[in-house]
């Protein structure tokens, strides 16, 4: 393996770690209502990594990626990240995939979701499990 992919792989690791260390010291703890909602959609998620789909004849994708979206808007807190990066690490593992794209696979979905988590607590929105009123704190869903 190139010492580049090598360097984009232990930086991209390191970012996630780095965010989701961020995300769980701006917020450390976790209701019962977050952590039911993070485990549900960790759950339907399973399903979707479960059942790939394949691009081309090397690669193959998953219909995970909505139900991440969906956890994180509901529970825009780090167990949602953590949950996320826990199915991708499960359905990387059942794939049999190599170690390294193993860490970069979860990193990269770890860092995404943190990032989204992060842009969602910026704008001083709260989750949807607390009443589904806003998911921007200036773009209210129900009227």
């Amino acid at each position: 393996m190139q010492q580049a992919t090598k360097t984009v792989v232990a930086i991209t690791a390191l970012l996630s770690t780095l965010s989701v260390a961020g995300l769980y010291a701006f917020e450390p703890g976790v209701g019962d209502k977050e952590l039911n909602a993070a485990l549900a959609f960790a759950v339907f998620s399973v399903f979707g990594a479960l059942m790939p789909y394949r691009l081309t004849e090397r690669t193959t994708g998953q219909v995970t990626f909505v139900t991440f979206l969906a956890s994180v808007v509901l529970v825009p807190s780090w167990i949602s990240v953590v949950s996320v990066a826990s199915v991708v690490l499960m359905s990387q593992m059942f794939a049999r995939t190599e170690p390294v794209k193993v860490i970069f696979n979860v990193a990269q979905q770890a860092l995404a979701m943190s990032c989204a988590v992060g842009a969602i607590v910026l704008t001083g929105a709260v989750g949807a499990v607390y009443g589904g009123a806003t998911v921007c704190a200036w773009y209210p869903i129900t009227p």
